[in-house]
């Protein structure tokens, strides 16, 4: 046959379930908490970062054999395009 516990047993094995169960809740609620950290601002690019044709770039490096050049005609011709 079962065992037989007492109201008491019962009670205490529940509270202590209860009582874990909260704790793990804190816990969890606690790890949400968003950490507050200070990170330096950023730097600024140069103006003229983006137009800057001489700045190393390896796949230029790469490309530079296998390229074509361009007249002016077909820069023309681009600039009319939508893009």
């Amino acid at each position: 046959m079962g065992v037989k516990r007492s109201h008491f047993q019962v009670w205490a094995v529940r509270g202590c379930s209860l009582v874990i169960a909260f704790h793990c809740l804190v816990l969890a609620l606690y790890a949400q908490k968003p950490i507050d950290q200070k990170y330096p601002p950023d730097v600024p690019p140069s103006p003229n970062f983006r137009t800057n044709s001489n700045s190393y770039s390896a796949i230029m490096d790469v490309l530079r054999a296998s390229r074509p050049s361009v007249s002016q005609e077909q820069l023309d011709r681009l600039k009319k395009l939508q893009f």
